[in-house]
Parts: C-alpha cells; sequence; structure tokens
C-alpha cells in the first residue's frame, strides 16, 4: 500500500497515559500517505482525540511519531506545527481575536511575515472556505457554522501540509454540512477527520481506522469496513436511521455532481 509514496505520517507503537492513569492510547502504528484523507472513527473515549494531539506535540506519548520522516522532539515542536494544523472540535476555542482578519492573520504574525505576505495568506486563506466577505466581522457573531470555517481558515493562513479536524460536522444542520463537505474536499492537503459521523465520514474518506479503547480495531477502505456490520457493533459503532452502504455511496456521488 504505502510502496513508492510518501509518507506523511508513520507512527509505531505509540501509547499514552493521561496524569489520572487513564491509558488513552496503547501500542498505536499507523502510516498515512502524502494526500490521503483518513477517518477516524469509534465510541467516546476511544482515543481519537488524543491521536491527534500528538500530531503535533500538543500532548507526547511514548513511542514514535514521524512528520514526513521526522520525528518530533522538544527541538522541532516549531517546525512540526508548521506542517500539522489542528481544528478543534469547538471553533471557540480556536477563535479569540476582534475581527475575523486579525484571527487569520495571528498565525502569519507570529512567523513574523511581511504586511503583504500575512494580507495574501489571510485572503486565500478565507477565500478557500468562502468567508472572504467577513474579514470585519467578530467571529462570536458568526454562526457555528461561519465560526468552523474561520477556525478552518486559521489553520490554512499557516500554510500546512496536513491537516487535523476533530469532529467536523459536529453542531451542523444538514445543509451546512454538504458545504463544509465541499470546502474540506477541495482542500489539497494530507487530511484527518476525528468524527462520529459515519455518513460524514463517507463523504470525506476513502479510508478509515476504527479505534476503540486506545487501539486501532480495523484499518481500511471505508465502504470495506462498513460493510462488516458485526465489526461495527462489537466497537458501538452503526448507521443512523434511514442509512445503508448503498445510500452513502449515492450521497458521496451526488456530493461531486
Amino acid at each position: 500500500m504505502y510502496k513508492n509514496k510518501n509518507l506523511a505520517i508513520e507512527i509505531e507503537n505509540l501509547n499514552f497515559t493521561y496524569p489520572d492513569g487513564t491509558e488513552a492510547l496503547k501500542d498505536v502504528s499507523l502510516k498515512v500517505c502524502e494526500g490521503e484523507s483518513l477517518a477516524i472513527i469509534g465510541p467516546n473515549g476511544a482515543g481519537k482525540s488524543t491521536l491527534l494531539l500528538n500530531l503535533n506535540g500538543l500532548l507526547k506519548g511514548n513511542g514514535s511519531v514521524k512528520i514526513f520522516g521526522t520525528e518530533i522532539n522538544s527541538s522541532n515542536l516549531r517546525d512540526v506545527r508548521k506542517k500539522v494544523g489542528l481544528v478543534f472540535q469547538n471553533p471557540d476555542d480556536q477563535l479569540f481575536c476582534s475581527t475575523v482578519y486579525e484571527d487569520v492573520a495571528f498565525g502569519p504574525m507570529n512567523l513574523r511575515l511581511k504586511e503583504v505576505e500575512i494580507e495574501r495568506r489571510v485572503n486565500d486563506a478565507l477565500l478557500k472556505v468562502e468567508m472572504n466577505g467577513y474579514k470585519n466581522h467578530n467571529a462570536f457573531h458568526l454562526s457555528y457554522g461561519q465560526k468552523k470555517r474561520v477556525a478552518i481558515a486559521t489553520i490554512l493562513s499557516m500554510n500546512p501540509d496536513i491537516i487535523a479536524i476533530d469532529e467536523p460536522s459536529s453542531n451542523l444542520d444538514h445543509n451546512s454540512q454538504l458545504s463544509l463537505a465541499r470546502i474540506l474536499i477541495s482542500l489539497l492537503k494530507t487530511k484527518l477527520f476525528v468524527t462520529h459521523d459515519i455518513p460524514y465520514a463517507a463523504l470525506l474518506c476513502d479510508r478509515v481506522i476504527i479505534i476503540d479503547s486506545g487501539k486501532i480495531v480495523a484499518d481500511g477502505l471505508l465502504f470495506d469496513i462498513l460493510s462488516i456490520p458485526e465489526l461495527l457493533e462489537r466497537h458501538r459503532l452503526g448507521f443512523p436511521p434511514g442509512f445503508s452502504i448503498e445510500k452513502l455511496k449515492e450521497d458521496k456521488n451526488k456530493l461531486f455532481h
């Protein structure tokens, strides 16, 4: 699967235990190719978000995490965080400035880029998330879906190679979910999506891993994995009422037409 392909992420034997003794990750090994879109699903408390936080050093477990061949350590965190952009589940955790422009410019300003380059990056990021008309708005006065887009723009302005998004569809209505899905699919990056929303995972990704109790228990093509009902049931996963493999494939085809 990985022959002659550049690896964006290579994790080997990663373990992480929280200070209260909770073992969140247990011997996790994972490879993600450059340009791949990967869904990470699993029940509550499975270790999904903890895995994301280990990708740019916000958390540091025991084991090896390599980003484009470079193992994360204390001396290269700044460079790693330029390559891996994390979007938190709640956009209010990511937005804190007076205007949308300032929020999206915050990262590039900290890189001490020239003003003209900062402005170019902000405009480009907001255009990609279809929020270019909101530069002077206060983010806290936007709808939840608009806040999510601005939060993604704050990451895009840093021009990362990898984008990892926690629960992209949460608290969005159906139309907002579809609109955001089109935006996310259009981003030519390596992408990881933590989600409880299996239909949304099917829209965004061709590959999925299931994490349960801190371990990767399944890894493969998304529709192949979703076609094993006993596997999903064993790990407390399943389709919402009215969904099936056939409907998921139909919805995915419609998104591109």
